[in-house]
């Protein structure tokens, strides 16, 4: 499982021009990721020039460096994070003469071992850690920052289990992953189930709730057979559902994609995709 979605990230991630510097497997067994992490921090400790975004960019600054070749959503990022990234990958050809002319916050990493953690590792712009289970997370974000690789951090859809993202958010503030659902605590109609259930609904009691009023509202539009309920199911386009939008057009399965972030002890939606076919 975790091979495929590892594959299936690398091979997205390629396609939209994103370069994969490390990719490391482990032992589901073991909770000793030292080898991995190291051979991560190899990786991003950079000796190339690179721009620091921890002082505030405004407007102005931040539309001259789009001008000068930075990709305003990687900008975004950066800010957002007060990251690092090095002058070429920012801007291209000639990236630190074009940093020097905004007058930009320029760090020239000193040449490290991988093993002094005292220096951290700033120019890998994401890690992707997918989990076969949320008792994983503590392992993989606590390790992370042990070995002082600054970056953001990213999961798959076992990462919401808001106990665990709790339990380890010292280390896990920040994280983005996606999810085939949301609970919205604010949704009028998520609070009023919670009291009519005197409980907070699970994920599945959102998926049969979902499923049953989708079936019911095609019955309702006259799907009264079998081949016509089929037909009407395989059309569902941009249906709002409690636990998300969902689009059957096209496939068997939900097209829809909840992308979510654990930040100040509170999963928010950054954004929903519709995943083409």
């Amino acid at each position: 499982m975790l091979k495929t979605v590892t594959s299936q990230f690398t091979a997205e991630a390629k396609r939209l021009g994103a370069t994969i510097v490390a990719s490391e497997t482990y032992d589901s067994s073991s909770d000793d990721l030292s080898k991995q992490f190291l051979a991560i921090r190899k990786a991003g400790l950079s000796s190339e020039p690179q721009v620091s975004f921890e002082r505030k960019v405004n407007k102005t600054l931040k539309r001259k460096m789009v001008m000068e070749g930075a990709n305003p959503e990687l900008l975004d990022s950066l800010i957002e994070a007060h990251g690092r990234i090095s002058v070429n990958k920012l801007f291209g050809k000639n990236g630190l003469r074009k940093a020097e002319a905004l007058n930009l916050k320029i760090i020239v990493p000193r040449k490290v071992s991988e093993q002094n953690t005292d220096v951290p590792a700033t120019s890998i712009q994401a890690l992707f850690a997918p989990v076969v289970a949320s008792e994983d997370i503590g392992i993989i974000a606590s390790q992370m920052t042990y070995y002082n690789i600054k970056t953001q951090l990213l999961g798959s859809s076992e990462w919401y289990d808001e106990a665990q993202l709790e339990t380890q958010k010292r280390y896990c503030n920040g994280a983005i992953f996606c999810s085939d659902y949301y609970l919205d605590e604010e949704d009028p109609s998520i609070i009023a189930m919670q009291q009519q259930l005197k409980k907070k609904p699970t994920n599945y009691t959102l998926f049969g709730y979902d499923a049953m009023k989708l079936v019911l509202s095609c019955i309702g539009d006259g799907a009264t057979t079998r081949e016509k309920l089929h037909e009407s199911l395989s059309n569902t386009q941009n249906w709002h559902g409690l636990h998300s939008t969902i689009t059957l057009k096209g496939g068997r399965v939900n097209r829809v994609i909840e992308i979510l972030q654990y930040k100040n002890s509170d999963v928010k939606r950054v954004a929903e995709i519709t995943v083409e076919k």
